[in-house]
């Protein structure tokens, strides 16, 4: 951020170079606006329904831009609002009882994007079996093409990274040999640690919800 903040254009320029492929996109354009730099960002689900509303787009769940999600959600979950809505617009308890399931829904349907999108948005410098995952995804079509899924949302982040295949990260990081066995091993706890942190948020979500929630509540999450 340090790099940014002090030439925001030339840094930008710069990551372009140093991107091949992205420069050659690129080749003749030219920015059509300054440059702008945004840090501090926190992700959020909110408490979004109650008698009579109802918290749409990013007022109620919003992530990281890092992963380029939001527009998406923000966009599909204020349309499926309406839909749950219009029907019943004119019963109060009918109503409120549709919003509420459509808060539920979305939660479940976008919890493990905004635990995936929270991981890739510290910043932090790339595991060895982050490395092995790209190394891997840069010479097989079929397994680059399972990572794009998750963005386009047709495969889990859990789906994607299954034991099985986490499994062989961490082998194939530990026989290349290009980090310490110590650092892999302090990746793997790290992993575990999240993903058992990850699984107990998911499974609090429709009871939390289910419950109530807080008006005024927010689980946060920070990003870079």
């Amino acid at each position: 951020m340090a790099e940014f903040r002090d030439d925001l254009e030339a840094t930008y320029r710069r990551t372009i170079a140093a991107i091949p492929g992205l420069a050659r996109r690129l080749d003749g354009c030219d920015l059509a606006t300054k440059v702008r730099a945004a840090t501090g960002i926190e992700s959020f689900f909110r408490h979004s329904c109650g008698p009579g509303w109802a918290l749409a787009g990013d007022a109620g769940h919003f992530k990281d831009p890092v992963t380029a999600q939001g527009i998406r959600d923000a966009l599909r979950y204020a349309r499926e609002l309406g839909e749950v809505a219009a029907p019943v617009v004119h019963h109060e308890a009918a109503l409120d009882a549709a919003v509420a399931d459509w808060e539920r829904r979305r939660e479940r349907e976008c919890i493990e994007v905004y635990q995936w999108t929270d991981r890739l948005a510290r910043g932090d410098a790339m595991t060895p079996l982050e490395v092995e995952l790209y190394r891997r995804a840069s010479r097989d079509p079929r397994l680059a093409g399972e990572f794009l899924d998750v963005f386009s949302r047709t495969r889990r982040p859990t789906a994607f990274l299954s034991p099985v295949r986490a499994a062989t990260l961490v082998a194939g990081a530990l026989a290349r040999g290009e980090r310490d066995r110590r650092s892999v091993l302090a990746a793997v706890r790290e992993e575990l640690r999240t993903a058992l942190a990850d699984v107990r948020e998911r499974r609090a979500v429709p009871s939390a919800l289910s419950a109530g929630g807080s008006s005024s509540g927010s689980r946060a999450a920070g990003g870079p």
